[in-house]
């Protein structure tokens, strides 16, 4: 059966049972990342030490992370970490097509993990004896019997279950953002087909299953992109990749996705040791790049925006001392506090007050210092920004009061 019709037959299965394996909504107490690492011999520890990297990115941002380590990362645990999931993070080994191996795309085991068969084998990454390709068919849930034993023993239980509007990011996984295997210089290149292919197909099963945008980077800048994407639900995933560490404008080159309404974006660029310093595809994404966090709730955390519990001076306050250093205090952790969304001005001229703005993350308190005293006898306004948000993107609304000096 040709490629395409294959496709779209899995694509019209998945629709009948969208009601049974409908993604999990988002937890309303806050957004979750999960961060896998599946086996990789001796490369295992360091792609630990990049996942907790990633872990303490997304921690910093206010969300639940959920780990699922080798040698401890079979089926079963990584099904539980992913389950209701925001953002979805996978370093291991990658495992797609078209590949060097053979003529025919294996969906029980391409564009999927490779996780732990077991929890006894440490690290072990023999593809015959410790590690499980969980490919396509793993994620969508629907092996059969026509697929591998392998598959059908340790990657059986499917689908994945992350919330709606997830995202998806491959780290250093093979054929993920394009590239493929080459260990001794003479091995073929890849080609701008082969790489959008792959892209193609590792990107469909989870864009299939409700994501909202594909990240795939060998440019060891995951942490990065968790934070972008959380510290920034309001710019959308396009902004998000262009500021990868190895995007490259000229190089990139875009096109449709043929199996579903999605971009697919790739470019062939180099990394320095890697390749033999010659180029090739090392970032990509896959989804429509003009959607935002804030557009499919990624980031939201409960459906309550934040409100202000405590002004200093009090509203309508007189008698105030010209040192006075007016602060504000929300009911929740917030962003986007600065000196030009939490401002002062003089109400006698209109103008704002030169100061700065000091953010306490502990206390949620925001506090205007002026540059110099205020004057005496004079009426000033605190003003706060509609755009300043809380860690799930919720908008604060404009807020303002009033406060007169002493004389």
């Amino acid at each position: 059966m040709p490629f395409r019709t294959t496709r779209l037959l899995v694509a019209a299965v998945l629709a009948l049972t969208a009601v049974a394996h409908a993604p999990a909504p988002a937890s309303a107490a806050g957004p979750k990342v999960a961060v896998i690492v599946g086996p990789t011999g001796s490369l295992t520890d360091t792609y630990r030490s990049r996942a907790d990297q990633v872990a303490a990115e997304a921690a910093a941002e206010g969300a639940t992370v959920a780990k699922a380590y080798s040698p401890y990362a079979t089926w079963a645990n990584v099904l539980q970490a992913v389950e209701g999931a925001n953002v979805i993070v996978y370093f291991g080994h990658g495992n797609g097509f078209p590949n060097p191996y053979g003529s025919t795309e294996l969906r029980d085991r391409h564009n999927g993990w490779g996780l732990n068969r077991t929890t006894t084998n440490g690290d072990g990454d023999s593809w015959s004896s410790t590690l499980a390709y969980c490919g396509e068919n793993a994620l969508l849930g629907t092996l059969s019997a026509s697929d591998g034993l392998t598959q059908r023993q340790y990657c059986s239980g499917g689908p994945i279950r992350p919330a709606s509007g997830f995202v998806m990011i491959y780290a250093q996984a093979h054929y993920a953002p394009g590239f493929g295997e080459r260990y001794v210089q003479s091995d073929p290149l890849t080609s701008y087909q082969q790489a959008r292919q792959r892209v193609r197909n590792y990107s469909y099963p989870v864009l299939r299953l409700g994501a909202s945008a594909f990240f795939a980077t060998a440019y060891s800048d995951a942490h990065r992109l968790v934070e972008r994407l959380l510290a920034n639900p309001d710019r959308n995933f396009g902004w998000a990749f262009k500021r990868g560490a190895g995007y490259d404008s000229d190089a990139l080159r875009r096109s449709s996705h043929p199996d579903l309404d999605a971009s697919i974006w790739v470019q062939k660029t180099v990394i320095p040791g890697f390749h033999f310093g010659q180029a090739d595809y090392w970032y990509a994404f896959a989804g429509k790049p003009g959607r935002s966090p804030d557009d499919v709730g990624l980031t939201a955390r409960s459906d309550s925006p934040p409100t202000v519990t405590g002004k200093n001076p009090a509203p309508g306050k007189t008698g105030i001392a010209t040192g006075a250093r007016p602060y504000a205090v929300f009911s929740e952790p917030v962003r986007y506090v600065n000196a030009k969304s939490v401002t002062l001005v003089d109400t006698s001229t209109g103008d704002l007050v030169p100061a700065s703005v000091r953010y306490d993350a502990d206390a949620y308190l925001a506090r205007i210092v002026p540059d110099r005293d205020l004057k005496a006898g004079t009426r000033y306004r605190v003003k706060l920004a509609g755009w300043i948000r809380d860690m799930g993107g919720n908008r604060l609304g404009s807020q303002s009061w009033k406060f007169k000096t002493r004389r």
